[in-house]
């Protein structure tokens, strides 16, 4: 909604010079007829996107002159190689047409659009999977931009009780989590561990050791729940101390900490009788299960048809082919 109302106000203040423009996603591709009028438009955009407190990401925004022409067709090259995969070898043409144009682009969206039409065909549930897998894992480790989706994909098969390379990902996760710590990247390690926890894979020592060093709180929160399911051997160690904030960016590991029975220290701040209220009904913000249950259903979709693929579960989210257990792929 927010980015549609962002297009509507950059069409009416400078649609008079644009020449043709694309938006997929958060990703835009805009034409125009020389770089001062690209230079004029990407200043009306970033002052249109700072009114919603939304930035643009300038190691993403490059202006191509007429000798480094974007090809407008790449998506419609794309889809040609997406409509049905039969085989190994339409899965390998669809891949490297999606590498190739993400290249070309200098974005991951071919990758995401790639992953999405893998969802559409429910290649999750073909016998052409292990195939898919095996190149998901190596594209998420060059496209870390398509890893959300990667992961609701794989999380959709664990979910329908089918066999994923569990020792695959886990090799995966160690080399995402450790590059992605390094980089200050928080939001790509918290989606590899939520992968693993999901599919109920067991968090190895090192992965515990490096993601203790992380002060982000979301990772933290995550390390506690996996610790109380089970998923690591050893207590994590967080040093949360003997006070639980209750008023900066730690409320959710003080929350998780508590209601999940990981710390008995008090809570401080201005908030602490209404946390201390939750935990003490055992009140659960972190809930695993949850995403497992939803997306179990065979017309459920992995990735749902929302913004950003992940954060609606219920509206547009279904399959709509006539049967609500139609399965291309059964026998």
């Amino acid at each position: 909604m927010v980015l549609s109302k962002i297009d509507q106000l950059l069409e009416a203040e400078v649609g008079n010079i644009i020449v043709g423009a694309v938006r997929h996603v958060d990703d835009y591709y805009i034409g125009l007829h020389s770089e001062h009028d690209a230079q004029a438009v990407l200043s009306k955009l970033r002052d249109v996107l700072a009114t919603y407190e939304l930035y643009l990401n300038d190691a993403k925004t490059r202006i191509y002159s007429s000798l480094e022409p974007i090809n407008d067709l790449w998506a419609q090259r794309l889809r040609d190689h997406t409509v049905y995969y039969g085989s190994v070898e339409k899965i390998e043409r669809a891949i490297s047409e999606a590498v190739a144009s993400s290249q070309a682009v200098g974005s991951d969206s071919p990758i995401k659009i790639l992953i999405r039409s893998f969802d559409e065909w429910r290649l999750y549930s073909s016998h052409l999977w292990g195939y898919a897998e095996q190149n998901l894992q190596r594209i998420v480790q060059k496209h870390p931009h398509a890893l959300d989706y990667a992961c609701l994909l794989v999380s959709k098969r664990h979910a329908l009780g089918l066999a994923i390379d569990r020792e695959g990902w886990l090799s995966v996760a160690k080399i995402i989590i450790k590059r992605s710590l390094a980089l200050a990247h928080d939001h790509e390690a918290i989606w590899m561990v939520w992968l693993l926890l999901v599919c109920k894979i067991e968090l190895s020592t090192e992965i515990v050791d490096d993601l203790s060093k992380s002060r982000d709180p979301h990772m933290r929160a995550l390390l506690i729940e996996a610790y109380i399911k089970g998923y690591v051997k050893s207590r994590p160690k967080l040093n949360l101390g003997n006070s639980l904030p209750t008023m900066d960016g730690n409320w959710l590991v003080s929350m998780t900490a508590r209601s999940r029975g990981y710390s008995k220290a008090t809570f401080s701040g201005d908030y602490a009788t209404e946390f201390k209220h939750l935990a003490d009904r055992n009140v659960r913000l972190i809930n695993l299960e949850a995403h497992t249950k939803l997306v179990k259903k065979v017309n459920k979709r992995a990735i749902s048809r929302t913004r950003y693929g992940y954060d609606d579960p219920e509206i547009e989210d279904q399959f709509h082919d006539g049967d609500n257990d139609y399965d291309p792929w059964a026998d």
